[in-house]
């Protein structure tokens, strides 16, 4: 599943091409990860699981409500789930006031009624809609009104109408007082067209076509014999001033002859100075841009408030920021061991950001290698989470190793299609499908992870051969085995240089680290005991950060004398003495916290923690007191897209306590190998016949 930064939730009709363009273009040039939906959903349709997941996996989601946003079910269902998932909300009000969101006013009042005259869906499912609006509305965000635009509209008309208004008067008798009157005249005649166009982000280039229209006018009134005459061919009902395509043209010289006009309009700069025009034009918007500068009216005043998206901008940018470094604070050892692979990679890392130094020509694989335990999976997925933005797909498969049964295998390989091709590919049933698929994705640069790669047959159905990706393509694989990336040969009738296969080794953590994360979660101050007796510990259990972290917690509010004999009790065999912790942990829950551990442990790792939660609450295992247990005891945690994590190390723990409770599958408490399952369900069928 991609991992995205922010979600924008719009009603497409009203902002798709223009606020909602802008925003999305000023966040990919920062390097966020966005989501903006490319369908519109028909009224009725439930939003697609893609949706779901992309609100699920962001950090931050960002609603525009616009005036219609309500009559949409599908804009409503993403914010009740926004709400749901107790997710950062940062709102834009677009052309309508909160308090019109908040208390449903307005259109949203007369949407909210024809959803109920309708009957399409349960009361209970309008209230939470009706909840979650009162609730974002309630949160500061920018304010865009339609005084606000106009006002920003007017001296980017006048720059615009004033040098063709002269050239429709050019060698006339003009009087500046009547050409005033004309330019004012010309632009309240353009002005609500122009709103219009420019809500809709008309881009089509008119500028020809009006030129054209202008120099036939100007052909007609060469020689006319009165101020009257020129006025009324100007701006008469068949006036040039009131042809549509003059104001076009309008819109299209505010913005310039390639683009739109809302980067300037939004980000805050002059738009009476846009860029391009005839030299006439450009010299007009700079005398006209001088006077502005000079005195400004009320209106231009409000006009300057409607330039608020660049800020809003900065601000997400530096919430993902923090967040980010927020994370990465609390993972010890990482602040070092990040820039080294990033730059090993081939990326500038500065000020905890990640830039392409150049472009790859060929493609890499990078093996991520250590002992179990050292933290190859969490520096992989920190440095993947850093530099995903400058690929065109990127994905995750964690924990390849112990996902070998086909159903395991056509999962992941769907999960790689979707990541790489936004959810467009229809999933596989089979895993020879699959490779097929993945095979046939080739032109992208993409950016993938195999996490926990025992072997070649493991890497396979995957990424076989790295030309089933584009050029500047990167796989990495995390191993416990350094020889891993012999699977990878350079490409027949390729260049050497065109494979690039470089490593990373992760070692055990440093004495200062190791004790740093010691205390973290041993919850002590270093002066709280005898500093040797805390560097005998981390170094009895090989200053790994899986095992600090679990004795830590284990010693936590322990007495002296058991803190005292953990140093000798943890010597020798450092699993055994693992698993040893591991059973007084376990022992001490409670049992309906040991049955949600065991099935995490058989059935649900990396499975959404929604899931499984209902079937723990109906049988009352009370889950949120379980999870607050596992979680105090690191035996499970929850991950970035709310997934159940637990170390691979514990599944085994697990799995082996539910084989000693009864060796006999036949009445085993769980089963989950394929081998057992097929034995009972065999041994089922002989006794039913």
């Amino acid at each position: 599943m991609v991992r995205y930064q922010v979600f924008l939730s719009f009603r497409g009709p009203e902002t798709r091409d223009n606020l909602v363009q802008y925003l999305y273009d000023q966040l990919k040039r920062n390097g966020v990860v966005v989501f903006r939906d490319s369908e519109e959903i028909e009224d009725g349709q439930e939003i697609s699981k893609t949706i779901e997941d992309a609100i699920e996996s962001s950090d931050i989601c960002v609603p525009v409500f616009s005036q219609d946003f309500a009559s949409s079910a599908a804009c409503l269902k993403e914010v009740a789930q926004m709400v749901k998932l107790g997710k950062k909300i940062r709102p834009i009000f677009f052309f309508v006031e909160p308090c019109i969101v908040c208390h449903r006013l307005g259109t949203y009042g007369k949407s909210f009624a024809e959803h109920r005259r309708k009957n399409r869906y349960r009361e209970s499912t309008i209230k939470e809609w009706e909840d979650a609006l009162e609730k974002i509305g309630g949160i500061l965000g920018p304010e865009f009104k339609q005084a606000d635009l106009k006002a920003a509209l007017r001296p980017a008309l006048k720059a615009a109408l004033r040098p063709a208004l002269r050239e429709i008067g050019h060698g006339l008798e003009f009087k500046k007082a009547a050409l005033e009157v004309a330019l004012e005249s010309a632009v309240e005649a353009a002005l609500q067209p122009a709103l219009e166009a420019a809500l809709q982000a008309a881009e089509q280039p008119a500028l020809e076509a009006a030129q054209a229209s202008l120099q036939e006018q100007t052909d007609v009134i060469q020689e006319p014999k009165s101020k009257k005459a020129a006025l009324e061919a100007a701006l008469g009902e068949n006036g040039v001033m009131k042809r549509p395509e003059f104001k076009e043209a309008a819109l299209e010289e505010m913005g310039g002859a390639n683009g739109r006009f809302y980067n300037d309009l939004f980000s805050g700069r002059d738009i009476s100075t846009a860029r391009s025009g005839p030299p006439a034009a450009r010299s007009s918007r700079s005398r006209l841009s001088a006077t502005h500068r000079k005195k400004k009216t009320n209106g231009e005043e409000e006009g300057e408030r409607f330039k608020k998206l660049e800020g809003f901008v900065t601000g997400l940018v530096d919430l993902l920021h923090m967040d980010e470094k927020e994370k990465t604070k609390n993972l010890v050892g990482l602040d070092r061991a990040v820039p080294q692979m990033v730059r090993k990679l081939g990326f500038n890392y500065q000020d905890g950001q990640v830039v392409r130094k150049k472009e790859i020509t060929g493609r890499m694989v990078f093996v991520v290698r250590g002992i179990a335990g050292v933290g190859k999976t969490t520096l992989a997925r920190e440095v993947y989470n850093k530099i995903r933005h400058l690929f065109n797909g990127c994905s995750f498969l964690e924990d390849i190793r112990y996902k070998t049964t086909e159903k395991d295998v056509v999962s992941l390989q769907n999960n790689l299609i979707r990541d790489l091709t936004g959810g467009r590919c229809q999933e596989v049933k089979y895993s020879e499908d699959g490779t097929k698929k993945i095979k046939h994705l080739q032109g992208d640069r993409v950016l993938i992870v195999l996490d926990n790669v025992e072997n070649s047959e493991q890497i396979k159905p995957f990424a076989n051969e790295v030309t089933w990706f584009g050029l500047g393509s990167i796989i990495i694989l995390t191993s416990r085995r350094a020889d891993i990336i012999t699977h990878f040969k350079v490409p027949e009738n390729s260049k050497p240089e065109e494979l690039c296969k470089l490593d990373h080794q992760v070692s055990s953590m440093n004495k200062d680290d190791a004790l740093e994360l010691f205390y973290k979660h041993a919850v002590i101050k270093p002066d709280d005991l005898p500093t040797n007796l805390s560097e005998e510990i981390t170094y009895a259990v090989g200053r790994l950060p899986l095992a600090i972290e679990i004795v830590g917690k284990y010693l936590c509010g322990k007495s002296n004398k058991i803190w005292k004999e953990a140093p000798d009790r943890l010597k020798g065999d450092l699993e055994k003495q693992l698993e040893i912790l591991y059973k007084e942990n376990y022992d001490s829950l409670c049992e309906n916290t040991k049955e949600i551990f065991l099935d995490i442990a058989c059935f649900f790792r990396e499975v959404k923690m929604r899931n499984p939660y209902y079937m723990w609450d109906a049988q009352k295992r009370y889950p949120d007191f379980g999870f607050d247990k596992l979680q105090e005891l690191s035996f499970v945690n929850i991950g970035e897209e709310n997934e159940l994590r637990m170390h691979n190390q514990l599944e085994i723990f697990g799995r082996k306590t539910v084989k000693q409770n009864c060796e006999d599958p036949w009445e085993r408490s769980r089963l989950w190998d394929y081998e057992d399952v097929r034995t009972v369900l065999r041994g089922k069928q002989v006794e039913s016949h």
